[in-house]
Order: C-alpha cells, then sequence, then structure tokens
C-alpha cells in the first residue's frame, strides 16, 4: 500500500496494518502498526525512525529500530 526508504533499509506498509523492514530481498521485521490498513509512510527528520498512518485514524511515530 506505502512505502518509504530509511538509509539502506526499505519499509513497506501493508493492507492488514504490518509494516515490514527490508534489506534488499531479505525480510528484517514485520510489527503490526495498525487495525486497519497502513496508508501512508513518510521518513522522520534526519532518517531517525518513520511515520505511519492508518486506515482507522491513527498515527504511529516510530524509531529507527520500529
Amino acid at each position: 500500500m506505502t512505502v518509504a526508504f530509511m538509509g539502506n533499509e526499505c519499509i513497506t506498509g501493508m493492507f492488514n496494518g504490518n509494516l515490514f523492514t527490508w534489506t534488499g530481498a531479505n525480510l528484517n521485521n514485520v510489527v503490526k502498526a495498525h487495525n486497519g490498513s497502513c496508508t501512508s509512510l513518510n521518513v522522520r527528520k534526519k532518517g531517525k525512525g518513520v511515520i505511519s498512518g492508518g486506515k482507522e485514524g491513527d498515527i504511529m511515530i516510530w524509531n529507527e529500530t520500529l
């Protein structure tokens, strides 16, 4: 649904509310972030994490380790 790049990692927001963290083709981490679809991602200032938005209306602020 959405994608952001933080340093060498790619973060994807999924239809089920999960955030996936990737390095190349390797899946590093899965985090349950939202109760609905993850509809937006934005990298925080200086690459120190991301901000995610969900269909349910919640906004979550994450550090660089998710």
